[in-house]
């Protein structure tokens, strides 16, 4: 995001160090993708009457018939690839959508597949 006007870079990094510093809160769970990298992250279950979920269906049709969750990654850690699997839960997670990048937190939603 180096073409960002420099007041604008200033707060993005005062606000992704304020996301990072309360990671444990915002992002509780230390997940590990196979194939990929640990990292903290969020999962909630979707609402499939919200804009997410219809976003995610409309990328991803199949998801409309699956249990899906939403994965957020913190800040500055790798996010897993598509079709990644990661250990949740008691079940699995799979990766199979990702939202565009916010511009200010660099925070990106994952919507993926549950399984049990």
């Amino acid at each position: 995001m180096d073409d960002l006007h420099p007041e604008m870079q200033a707060l993005q990094s005062e606000f992704q160090a304020a996301l990072t510093q309360d990671a444990g809160f915002l992002y509780p769970y230390r997940l590990t993708p196979a194939p990929g990298t640990p990292f903290w992250g969020n999962v909630w279950s979707a609402d499939p009457k919200g804009r997410q979920f219809a976003q995610a269906v409309q990328a991803v049709p199949d998801l409309a018939q699956s249990d899906v969750r939403f994965l957020t990654v913190r800040p500055g850690d790798e996010p897993p690839g598509r079709l990644s699997v990661i250990p949740f839960g008691g079940g699995l997670l799979t990766v199979h959508w990702w939202a565009q990048t916010d511009a200010l937190s660099g925070e990106t939603v994952a919507a993926c597949e549950w399984t049990p």
